[in-house]
């Protein structure tokens, strides 16, 4: 099962370093961050064993935002060894699943 983290400006570079990343940037008042939440969790054990699932909270995190260029929420990055690969908004459970298929 994929693991889940809280991440933020001091573990974000060491989280995302090495293997299959996948970064929810969120805010605690987005509803579509919350429904993004609801899928993730949903979706978790069918999900890749080798993926580590980091959430981002913006408002707490505003200089690692800024960083990687957020300018809408829910963000999902997913990296690979340190190295973006995709960025997407809000997803389905189908669709969650289809972006982590392949790692």
């Amino acid at each position: 099962m994929a693991e889940i983290k809280t991440v933020d400006e001091k573990n974000f570079a060491s989280t995302i370093a090495s293997g299959n990343v996948l970064i929810d940037f969120w805010a605690p008042w987005c509803s579509y961050c919350r429904i993004v939440g609801t899928v993730i969790d949903q979706s978790i054990n069918s999900m890749p064993e080798n993926l580590i699932i980091g959430k981002v909270n913006v408002d707490d995190n505003a200089e690692l935002a800024a960083k990687y260029n957020i300018t809408t929420l829910p963000t999902l990055i997913l990296f690979k060894d340190g190295k973006e690969i995709s960025r997407h908004g809000t997803v389905s459970k189908a669709e969650l699943l289809r972006i982590v298929a392949d790692l």
